[in-house]
């Protein structure tokens, strides 16, 4: 019995063997998906929107699990959305792992390494991030940041200065180190720093209520006093 032609070319597909994927043209394919939504991140990024932005780096990742720059990206806003530290922990170790000639992935390692609660080890992180680039303002003040916490405020004293000579700008230094001056017994020191903040921050209100504070802690009282009166006189009672 002969086949018609018709019922072969029916039959014939059915029994053919599919090629394999060209893995060459599949890698590129996800490459470019990738980067579209690494791009896509970055607008939304542009945009404020962090969460957006999160989930499309978490995106390109599930596309390029081996590529840091998603990853970085992803470690950078994941602390501030509140992705698990565990999650924020392991973008930031691929992406310094991938890249350990770029300050900022050890900048962000830092980062999540001090939230989970791990200080010696952000200190290192924070270390290597200046053995590449010692003028990376952010990572010195972190290193202060994190020295201090860790009990040692001489050495905290030393970074944070050293930022200020940098950024006299840089008033949340200035609010650490005023701190760490206090702790070390520098009592004229932690006072101009106190008063600088009253006159450099965005909240003076906040920075004078300080002020007033440490006079009382210190027993100025008549000094506290009349911070006292300089707050209500400007910002009034019971603010």
């Amino acid at each position: 019995m002969r086949l018609s032609k018709t019922l072969l070319l029916v039959l014939v597909p059915a029994f053919a063997v599919a090629e394999p994927p060209d893995p060459v043209a599949q890698a590129r394919n996800d490459a470019e998906r990738a980067f579209a939504k690494m791009h896509e991140g970055d607008a939304l990024l542009a945009k404020d929107n962090l969460r957006g932005a999160c989930q499309a780096f978490e995106d390109a990742i599930a596309i390029l699990p081996s590529w840091w720059m998603p990853r970085l990206a992803a470690a950078r806003c994941g602390r501030v959305v509140g992705m698990p530290i565990a999650r924020v922990l392991e973008h930031a170790e691929l992406a310094v792992r991938s890249r350990p000639q770029i300050t900022l992935t050890h900048l962000q390692y830092g980062l999540a390494l001090e939230e989970s609660g791990r200080v010696e080890e952000a200190i290192a992180a924070y270390e290597q991030a200046l053995g590449i680039h010692a003028d990376l303002v952010e990572a010195r003040f972190r290193l202060g940041f994190a020295l201090a916490k860790n009990g040692k405020p001489q050495q905290a004293r030393r970074h944070l200065e050293q930022v200020l000579s940098s950024r006299p700008d840089y008033v949340i230094a200035l609010v650490h180190l005023a701190k760490v001056y206090e702790t070390l017994g520098l009592q004229p020191e932690a006072e101009r720093s106190l008063q600088q903040i009253v006159q450099r921050s965005r909240y003076p209100s906040r920075a004078m209520a300080q002020l007033a504070l440490y006079y009382e802690r210190h027993g100025q009282q008549e000094r506290a006093r009349e911070v006292r009166a300089r707050y209500e006189a400007r910002f009034g009672k019971g603010r």
